[in-house]
């Protein structure tokens, strides 16, 4: 089984030393393929939440779920309604009524599903 990301050469020092050397980022490989020329099938396997993340408030947990499903043939809806499930609140609720730290969770639920 090929790691799932592999960067060679890195390199890291602390204080006036040098930070990083021979990192080779172009070389690395995500799932055993070149990081630059990915294959569709192994992009789908890559989910980002980033801080400052956008999503659609307007919508509920519930609309957002069904919204989000309908782009991926193999989701996994008990992965989602897990996470959403400890939240305890109502999938009726929009997400703009949540805490920062519970719409990450929604939206961590659809990147896990």
């Amino acid at each position: 089984m090929n790691p799932v990301i592999d960067i060679q050469n890195l390199g890291h020092q602390f204080g006036q030393k040098v930070l990083y050397k021979k990192l080779n980022i172009d070389q690395g490989q995500i799932f055993g393929e070149a990081s630059h020329s990915l294959m569709p099938n192994t992009k789908r396997k890559i989910a980002l939440l980033h801080e400052g993340f956008n999503a659609y408030d307007f919508l509920s947990i519930a609309q957002y779920e069904a919204f989000f499903s309908a782009f991926y043939p193999q989701w996994k809806r008990e992965y989602f309604c897990d996470l959403v499930d400890l939240l305890g609140c109502s999938y009726d609720q929009k997400l703009n009524t949540l805490s920062f730290g519970k719409k990450s969770q929604v939206l961590l639920g659809a990147l896990f599903a």
